[in-house]
């Protein structure tokens, strides 16, 4: 899979995921990023983990799974990274609700 294979909706999605990445718990945004989530966003059946880094640091990963959707989280165990870790996953649960309910329409 490529980000080439990726059809317009699943790029949009992407999107907006980065996009709460880069809101929520300050990745990178830059086109290499965007464009290195896209990848794992395309091949996530394959790769269940993508390390975004931001203010996590370089341990701050963002998760897939076919249960509990996206989620993001860390080797730190401070309480500066649990509050972005409970902030970005709040954004992301939001988001995966969302997007399952829209599916089931």
């Amino acid at each position: 899979m490529t980000t080439d294979d990726l059809t317009t909706a699943e790029r949009v999605t992407a999107k907006a995921i980065y996009d709460i990445l880069v809101l929520q718990a300050g990745a990178r945004d830059n086109e290499s990023m965007r464009g290195q989530f896209e990848y794992f966003y395309g091949a996530r059946q394959d790769l269940a983990e993508f390390r975004f880094g931001g203010l996590l640091g370089f341990g701050g990963k963002i998760w897939w799974t076919n249960y509990d959707g996206w989620y993001v989280n860390n080797n730190r165990s401070d309480a500066e990274a649990t509050a972005i870790i409970e902030r970005t996953n709040a954004a992301l649960a939001q988001f995966n609700t969302v997007r399952q309910q829209a599916h089931k329409r």
